[in-house]
């Protein structure tokens, strides 16, 4: 076995030493008796700072080893602490940078036992070559025509130099043999070298000497050109503070050189050179930078640089890639609404554009070309837009380069017969939904967890720690303005929930269990929605888990809640027909008599069912078409008794996926309308944000929906449907939408964005 560790360093030895074999013994002390002597001691030079010793070990019993040496004429000294193990029969020895060079070391070992030591071994001398030079550093002086070194010699015994030169590769490979240079001052840390050919790349090498001593050569200095070095790079990039183009190059040469030429030549899109080349006019004298200003808007460039010295020059070194001066783009971009359409101004600068083409982007959806025009236009009408914000730049262009001016954003004006809202910004942001108050007020809740908050309101804030599930609508307000919740907690056993009615009664907090069911997780509305009657008591629409339903979603696993004579009651809609397999979204809403509806999407198509008598429902389906009717998807109604209402849904537009739009289909006197589409937006991946609501007077519905122009309000009069910008679209961000008539007839409508909340109001 081989075992290494460092000794102690003692007269500049660093003393490593490696076991193997030998002799036996412990360290234990005995009595007194001759310690055995080793033999053979031998001393090998295994590299420039270190040697190895071995010997033979006693086959008589010791203790281990002491070494000494002692360095030219001095006394012996031992280098370590303790015995060296007696285990051992060689050391590995490493000279310290700071050790004697071109020095005879000598080296002797003996044994010991208890506190006797044997005679030494025979002694064994090492002579240490003189230390390296340090990497010697060459420069060309060109105008001398001589390669100038200079160097560290690292020693203070060695008497002689010797130095070397090779050809070289440009990266210090060598390919040539190594030639002696005649030396004439044998301590020098310099050296000119004046027998090199021109145009060549030399290394040199330096090995101290002491009489026939000789040291490691140093390190291959790096490699020197006996000639001008060609420009490395060249980079042009145009400085629009300094109106120029900026080009920069550089060398690694060490010789300056006295003069540069800079040339420029035309080039294409690509970067290809048209061959033009024309020196560019610049001060005289050494560079490795300048500022172009004679380039031209929209023109393509490259680039090649010459070195000179004299009458010597470099081979031209070129850019591997063009530099583009820039169209100048139109500056001061406004835009205004007029009656006519969307007015845009601007301020051309660029001479090199052949045209300016105007770009619009609506709130949320794709930019389009919207007008070419003449590089002289400086102003546009935009009146081919419909109602909503849109965001414009003008663009300056030519065949290769487009220079497009700053963002300006703008809205249409409302058309006749828009309602004027008026915006009142609301302290209370991290609401999650909102019911409209006869008062005018909003009543706000916020979920996870679920609570009823207060917003300087006479109800105190609460939060019921037991809420585990929440319907949609988080919280209504009934017609005295109080707030009402409905959700789930869980049941004492098993997997039920048990649905729990909340609401403030005028004084305090109250709460009733209306049912334990259980409930799906797939269901849509998180298993049930619900609707205030004229009382303020909810009307419930629920999903139950059943054996034929395990997931819910079907006319088989629904049930109608309500309160009869005080006590709640669940009647199956099992019987529900047409019935319905897959219910994407589940509605339930109230008319003027308290009467429910009920309305099913069923991804595809909705159908509306309506209480027409204990236990019976009968069922309607509006020409809806494809409706969409995922969670996601809006689907509502609103209703002024069983013959007269609206049902709102989403469906794609025209066939394309991805644009949504919100039709609305009216039930007049018991017979359908034709759908009309209000709005539309482009699919996001975001859920549809809308509300609908009817005045108290039943004289006017509304909805609010999150065009892609901007959010919109839609209302009903006696001449049809009109429209109102509300406010921006918010894609990063879906707002919280909801609208509601006041007690004064009054429309409201709520914007909950990142920016908070804002109520707009008649």
């Amino acid at each position: 076995m081989r075992i290494r560790f460092i000794l102690s360093i003692v007269l500049s030895l660093a003393v490593i030493t490696c076991g193997g074999g030998g002799g036996g013994g412990g360290n234990a002390a005995t009595s007194p008796s001759t310690a055995p002597t080793p033999t053979g001691l031998t001393v090998t030079a295994t590299g420039l700072d270190q040697i190895l010793l071995t010997w033979t070990a006693p086959t008589a019993a010791f203790d281990g080893y002491e070494l000494e040496s002692k360095i030219g004429d001095g006394a012996f000294t031992k280098i370590h602490t303790g015995l060296i193990p007696s285990t051992y029969t060689n050391l590995y020895l490493t000279f310290s940078p700071t050790a004697p060079d071109a020095t005879d070391y000598a080296f002797r070992l003996r044994t010991a036992r208890g506190t006797e030591f044997s005679p030494y071994s025979n002694t064994v001398t090492y002579s240490r070559r003189p230390n390296a030079p340090s990497q010697a550093n060459a420069t060309y002086d060109w105008a001398n025509s001589v390669v100038v070194l200079n160097w560290n010699r690292n020693t203070a015994s060695a008497d002689g130099l010797r130095i070397e030169r090779a050809e070289c590769s440009a990266y210090g490979s060598v390919t040539g043999t190594w030639t002696s240079l005649p030396l004439s001052d044998p301590q020098a840390s310099t050296y000119r070298d004046g027998g090199v050919s021109p145009d060549l790349y030399y290394t040199y090498r330096i090995t101290n000497l002491k009489g026939v001593q000789a040291s490691q050569p140093s390190t291959n200095s790096q490699p020197v050109f006996t000639g001008l070095v060609s420009v490395t790079w060249v980079n042009a990039s145009y400085d629009a503070t300094q109106g120029g183009m900026l080009v920069s190059w550089g060398s690694s040469t060490s010789t300056q050189p006295d003069g540069v030429r800079l040339e420029r030549s035309d080039s294409d899109a690509y970067g290809n050179s048209l061959g033009n080349w024309t020196e560019v006019s610049m001060p005289s004298g050494f560079r490795t930078s300048f500022l172009d200003q004679s380039v031209q808007e929209g023109g393509y460039y490259l680039y090649r640089v010459t070195y000179l010295y004299g009458t010597t020059t470099t081979t031209p070194s070129t850019m591997y890639y063009g530099a583009s001066v820039p169209l100048l783009a139109p500056v001061n971009l406004q835009v205004s609404a007029t009656a006519s359409g969307l007015q845009l101004t601007w301020q051309n600068r660029s001479t090199a554009a052949n045209q300016i083409v105007v770009r619009r982007t609506p709130n949320a959806g794709f930019t389009s070309d919207v007008a070419i025009l003449s590089p002289s236009t400086s102003s546009y009408l935009d009146p081919a837009t419909s109602l909503g914000y849109y965001t414009y730049m003008v663009v300056a262009k030519n065949s290769t380069q487009e220079a497009p001016s700053g963002y300006a954003t703008a809205a249409t004006l409302n058309p006749p017969g828009a309602l004027v809202l008026i915006s009142t910004g609301l302290n209370l942001p991290t609401a999650s939904d909102a019911a409209l108050r006869p008062s005018g007020g909003w009543a706000f809740a916020t979920l996870s967890p679920l609570g009823v908050l207060s917003n300087n309101d006479p109800w105190p804030a609460t939060f019921p720690g037991d809420a585990s599930r929440e319907s949609s609508p988080l919280i209504q307000a009934d017609r005295q303005g109080w707030p009402h919740a409905v959700y789930a907690t869980p049941a004492s056993s098993g997997s039920a929930l048990n649905l729990i009615h909340l609401w403030y009664n005028g004084t305090a907090w109250a709460s009733e269990t209306m049912a334990t069911a259980s409930i799906p997780w797939s269901s849509a509305n998180s298993g049930w929605t619900y609707h205030l009657d004229s009382t303020g008591v909810p009307h419930v629409l629920l999903d139950h888990v059943t054996a034929s339903q395990p997931y819910g979603g079907s006319t088989a696993s629904l049930s109608y809640l309500h309160k009869v004579n005080g006590s709640w009651v669940e009647e199956s809609l099992a019987s529900l027909s047409p019935s319905v397999s897959n219910i994407g979204s589940f509605h339930i809403t109230l008319d003027s008599s308290d009467t429910p509806h009920i309305l099913l999407g069923n991804w595809g198509s909705a159908i509306d069912y309506v209480l027409t008598g204990a236990g019976t429902w009968t069922a309607s389906t509006p020409p809806t078409g494809t409706v969409q009717a995922g969670w996601y998807d809006f689907l509502d109604s609103a209703w002024v008794d069983s013959s007269n209402g609206w049902i709102f849904f989403e469906q794609y537009v025209g066939g394309n996926i991805l644009e949504h739009g919100l039709w609305v289909i009216q039930l007049k006197a018991g017979i359908w309308q034709s759908p009309v589409l209000l709005g539309s937006r482009v699919h996001d991946g975001a859920s549809t944000t809308a509300s609908a609501a009817i005045s108290p007077d039943q004289s006017r519905v509304a909805i609010v929906f999150n065009t892609s122009a901007g959010v919109k309000t839609y209302h009903q009069a006696l001449d049809g449907w009109h429209e109102t910008l509300v406010a921006p679209y918010t894609s990063s961000y879906p707002p919280l939408l909801r609208i509601g008539f006041d007690g004064s007839q009054k429309l409201h409508v709520l914007n909950l964005t990142n920016a908070g909340l804002t109520d707009y109001h008649e």
